[in-house]
Parts: structure tokens; C-alpha cells; sequence
């Protein structure tokens, strides 16, 4: 029989989607290991999380991100040219880093050489070297990047946004630092820092790959037995600044012809318990091409390349934002239409097409997103980081396709708040700040952080 190719073809139901199982030991010295074995490759990776991210700054920005990427620059044995080489020589890459919520520490090698990769990841985590060379060279690099960036429109419109959004507040202020804090941190400051929160109780060593859990649990026991718990030292978050009305803000960049629009309010924590809600709202409104903002600022009216929407979860309430670039001359219609569509979530039941359709795109996604050993130990330390169960990914991906109507409807009454909102925009404010003064009074920033 000939196909009909003016009729879509009818889909299957999707295959369920099981997030593989794992075992999970804890040392003496409070480390927490979780070893997946996966042998389809001769690959294995080490993902180390340490539950202290950014928000321990303080008001030292960029502190945090600073002492965790130096980790992997050199140890007490070895520079970091050596172990680069040495890296290398196993088909292996290494990194540190951190995030707002956790620091973190990766090697991946070729499973044959899993001891070497593990000796590696423990001597940079436990015994870096924090030499005054490498540390002024990561400065300098950061200090090159933020005036380089100065030239971004949609830099000054994130920074501005931030600090307007965040005042006095963890969030307020670059995950890598300002020229201020960086010139203010040495040696001393760095390994205080180290000492004070690169701990191993509440940490987890994630492994996955071609591994046996019973050969490779002694050599991890012995590789992390020197690293001591330390007490950890009481944190209190502080209270989330509250935004009582619309606010606008432009970060003048004379000579831009174009200009970076950002429309923000507070967000959602991590573990929110309509989640599942929010993520199909947000796709709808502006989490995928053919999302209402795209559709309208793009397909509709041609103001842009591309437009979205997004909220940030972490263990506290982040931001929620519209982010988009647009030029000059159609700066007021755009923040025009990106609060009619906001607004329009708002105001009756999404049409049942465009819900299925968005329901099948999200739950679809599941698969391509835990196929490779990077995405399950990326995962595995979602999981951890939020105190998530072993089927929270599964459950997600069930309420996902569950989603109603009625819910998306609540979710945007109740975390869209237009009325609530900042706009932040980076752009040359003698053409664009006339545009919007029908948002709220114009302030200009200035800060000098930037």
C-alpha cells in the first residue's frame, strides 16, 4: 500500500526509561563512593563533588572558582605541564572547577590505566601545590577575560542583572570573580580557603565505567585515606531580596549597535515539587525553537536571531530570565513582546497540540541525554548534590509526560511574576533608554566591578 505523505506517521509510545542501578560505599573519613559499572567501553571516569560551591564567596567573588580550577595545575610533585603530559599519556583529560552549588574535580581514562587516573585525581585533590607562578597566571587570564568582555553587550546586561537582581546576596556577583576581588587574592588567601572547604565528609567520588566495584574500592580507600574531615564551619543563607515593582536598568555601551535584553525575577529552587510543570511551562514559553517567544520576537516580527527563556535551579531559589539580543531601534517592542507573551501564560489553558507536542519533545530528549559516561556521572551528581532518589529521573521523565493543561496554567500564575520583574539592558542608552520608559523608571548602572 502506497504511504499517505500528507498524514503524519502515527509515533509509538515511548520504551520506559530506567536510570541504571549503582553501588555506594562511605570511608572512614566520611567520602561517599558510588561505582556504576558500565563495560561497554574500555573507558573509566572518577567525578568528585564537594558541596561548596560559589555561595561561599562571601563578598570574595570568583575565590571559590579560583582555588578549585587550581587543582589541577600542579601538585606538590608534579607541574602542571607533567601532568598534562602525563594525562595525555594515558588517553585521559583532567579538570577542576565549581559551580554555585558544588567544586568539583574529573579525570577519564582508558580503564586499563584506572589506578594511574585515581593516583592523579587524589594528588591533585589532596596535595596541590597552589605555586604563586600559577595562581597570578589564572588571575591575569581572568582579568584579560572580564576586559575583553566589557566589549559584550550581553556580558554588562548579565553582570548588570545580577547585581540588581541579587544585592548584598551570594548570586549578586560572577562565579569567576570582578577585577577587584581577583587582584585581592594570593597564597594565603587561596589555601585558607582550600583548608576551610575542600572537604571529604558529605563529598562523593562518582565512578563510572569499565570497573569491577570490588577491585577498585581498596585502591580508592588508599588513595583518599590521608584526606582528613575537617569540622564544617555554619553557613546561613541570606534572606532573598525582595522586588516590590518593575525596574529597569541600562549599562550604556556607546558605540553598540545592538542591544542585550534581559527580563528577570526571582526563581525556584532545585527541588521544588512542580518542577515537572515548570519545565514544560518554560519550554513552552521559551525553551525550544518553536517556543511563543521564539515564534513571535523571531519568526513573527523578525527582532532577532533567537530568544529564550530559562530558570536557574540550584539548592536555593535562582533566577528566572528572558534573554535575547535585538537591535537598537525595536529595543521597547521587544521588552513590549516579551511581557505579552510572559503575561499570555498567564491568562487560559495551552491548546492541546502544543502541549503534546512539547510533552513529546521533553520526554523524547531522555534517552540522547544519559548515553554517554560523561552525561550518567553528570547526572549521578544531580542526583547526590540534590539529595535526589535513584528513580527521580525516571519519575521526572513519567510527570513530565503527565503534564496537564491545568498545571502549566499554575505553574505560570505561580512563578511568572511580570509585575515583579527587572529589565536590564546592555546597549547604547541615548537610543535605547527613551524606548523604555514605559517599563518603569530608567536607571543607568554603573558599577566599578565591571
Amino acid at each position: 500500500m502506497a504511504l499517505d505523505r500528507s498524514k503524519i506517521p502515527q509515533g509509538r509510545e515511548p520504551d520506559p526509561f530506567i536510570f541504571p542501578q549503582w553501588q555506594e560505599f562511605t570511608l572512614i573519613n566520611g567520602l561517599t563512593v558510588v561505582i556504576l559499572p558500565d563495560r561497554r567501553f574500555p573507558q573509566i571516569s572518577y567525578r568528585l563533588m564537594i558541596p561548596s560551591g560559589a555561595t561561599r564567596d562571601g563578598r570574595q567573588s570568583g575565590l571559590t572558582s579560583l582555588t578549585s580550577e587550581l587543582l589541577s595545575r600542579g601538585t606538590k610533585t608534579k607541574s602542571s605541564s607533567e601532568i598534562a603530559e602525563l594525562t595525555e599519556s594515558i588517553g585521559g583529560r583532567l579538570s577542576t572547577g565549581s559551580q554555585w552549588d558544588a567544586s568539583f574535580g574529573f579525570i577519564s581514562s582508558l580503564s586499563k590505566y584506572k589506578e594511574k587516573s585515581l593516583g592523579l585525581l587524589a594528588e591533585s585533590i589532596l596535595h596541590p601545590a597552589f605555586n604563586d607562578e600559577d595562581i597570578q597566571f589564572l588571575i591575569d587570564q581572568r582579568l584579560n577575560n572580564l576586559l575583553m568582555s566589557r566589549d559584550s553587550t550581553s556580558f554588562l546586561a548579565s553582570f548588570a542583572m545580577g547585581c540588581t537582581l541579587f544585592p548584598d546576596h551570594p548570586f549578586e556577583l560572577p562565579i569567576n570573580g570582578t577585577p577587584q576581588s581577583l587582584k585581592s587574592f594570593n597564597r594565603p588567601a587561596i589555601l585558607q580557603h582550600y583548608k576551610k572547604w575542600i572537604q571529604p565528609c558529605a563529598s562523593i567520588l562518582i565512578v563510572l565505567g569499565d570497573v569491577d566495584p570490588d577491585q577498585i574500592l581498596p585502591g580508592i580507600e588508599a588513595s583518599f585515606a590521608e584526606w582528613k574531615p575537617m569540622p564544617w564551619e555554619s553557613y546561613e543563607f541570606p534572606i532573598m531580596p525582595l522586588i516590590k515593582k518593575n525596574q529597569v536598568v541600562v549599562v550604556d555601551k556607546p558605540d553598540a549597535v545592538q542591544s542585550s535584553i534581559r527580563v528577570a525575577h526571582h526563581g525556584v529552587s532545585r527541588k521544588n515539587p512542580d518542577m515537572p510543570a515548570i519545565i514544560v511551562m518554560n519550554t513552552i514559553l521559551g525553551g525550544y525553537f518553536g517556543s511563543r517567544l521564539n515564534m513571535n520576537l523571531r519568526e513573527e516580527k523578525g527582532f532577532t536571531y533567537g530568544v529564550r527563556s530559562v530558570f536557574t535551579e540550584r539548592i536555593f531559589p535562582g533566577y528566572f530570565a528572558v534573554a535575547t539580543d535585538v537591535r537598537n531601534e525595536v529595543t521597547g517592542d521587544a521588552v513590549k513582546e516579551i511581557f505579552h507573551e510572559i503575561r499570555g501564560m498567564q491568562k487560559e489553558l495551552i491548546d492541546f497540540k502544543t502541549l503534546e507536542n512539547v510533552r513529546n519533545f521533553l520526554v523524547g530528549r531522555f534517552p540522547s541525554d544519559f548515553e554517554t559516561t560523561d552525561q550518567l556521572s553528570q547526572a549521578l551528581m544531580e542526583l547526590k548534590l540534590y539529595g535526589f532518589d535513584e528513580n527521580y529521573f525516571s519519575r521526572l521523565r513519567n510527570q513530565i509526560s503527565r503534564v496537564t493543561a491545568e498545571q502549566v496554567l499554575d505553574a505560570a500564575r505561580k512563578y511568572l511574576n511580570p509585575d515583579n520583574a527587572i529589565v536590564v539592558v546592555g546597549g547604547k542608552a541615548s537610543e535605547v533608554a527613551p524606548q523604555l520608559s514605559q517599563f518603569g523608571d530608567v536607571t543607568l548602572f554603573e558599577s566599578e566591578l565591571i
